[in-house]
Order: structure tokens, then C-alpha cells, then sequence
């Protein structure tokens, strides 16, 4: 429900102030400020699109402007440079793949995101060093998460 893949749910909520309910349809504006980071960052990405594709389709999805920029910005922000934009997923180690999934979360700028597992794909000091991030990245963008886990340390 939250992600606006499956409406077929029952009951209301209030979401970034909206109230939602069965009888509307998912609003459009929530979709840029709701993001989500899968579980699998081998699966997530598509492994013909170059890191550079694979975030500017997001930022067109979503009309943004100053497409470079801000793929260049998120990027930095999740402690990638510049020469990974054009690698290609197969290219990078499974963390550097779940920054990538994170950046491409966080190029529409959103309020709320959902991580689903995002460490369980990781070993444990790639874990800790996402983890990390993700902190850090909260603190910076003012973000809330909703995570899901099975794993209680994390």
C-alpha cells in the first residue's frame, strides 16, 4: 500500500498528512515523496543500465531538473564518485550496489522511505558500514524510515 504498487487493501491512514483510504486511488505526489530500497541490490538493479542510466530514468520519472547534478550529488552522498556512474551493476561489490540502491531512493528527494532488508544481502561489516550511512544520510535529509527486519541487532 504505501509503495502504490498493490491497492487492493482495506481500512484508512494518514500518510504525510494525506489520509488515505480504499475509496481513493493512490495519489500521485506521494509517489516522489515515498521511496523504497529492496532487499536484494543484485536483483534491484537492472544489469544492462549503467549506475548513470539506472538513476537518470528515476529523476525522468519524476521531472526533475538538473538531471546531472543531482545524479552526481546523491552519488556523493552515499560515498560513491564519479567514476562509478557509468559501471555497470555487475561491476561493484554488494555494498556498493545497496548505496546505489539508496541513492536512487533518495534522487526524488522523499519524506518517507521504506527499507526492506536492506543489509540482509551484505556481510557483517559491509552491513554496519550501510548501516552507518543510512544514519547519517537521515540525519542530513531530516528522512524517516520504515524498516523491515529479521535480524534484531540490526
Amino acid at each position: 500500500m504505501l509503495t502504490g504498487i498493490n491497492n487492493e487493501w482495506q481500512g484508512s491512514a494518514e500518510l504525510i498528512g494525506t489520509q488515505l483510504d480504499t475509496s481513493k486511488k493512490y495519489p500521485e505526489f506521494l509517489r516522489k515523496d515515498i521511496q523504497m530500497v529492496f532487499q536484494d541490490p543484485y536483483a534491484s538493479l537492472h544489469p544492462k543500465h549503467t549506475i548513470n542510466q539506472a538513476l537518470i530514468e528515476i529523476a525522468k520519472i519524476h521531472n526533475l531538473d538538473n538531471i546531472s547534478e543531482r545524479v552526481g550529488k546523491v552519488l556523493e552522498d552515499v560515498g560513491l564518485d564519479a567514476k562509478f556512474r557509468y559501471r555497470y551493476p555487475h561491476q561493484l561489490s554488494g555494498g556498493q550496489r545497496q548505496r546505489v540502491a539508496i541513492a536512487r531512493a533518495l534522487l526524488p528527494t522523499p519524506k518517507l522511505v521504506l527499507l526492506d532488508e536492506p543489509t540482509s544481502a551484505l556481510d557483517a561489516s559491509v552491513q554496519s558500514e550501510v548501516l552507518n550511512l543510512l544514519k547519517e544520510l537521515q540525519r542530513e535529509h531530516n528522512l524517516t524510515y520504515l524498516m523491515v527486519t529479521h535480524d534484531l541487532d540490526v
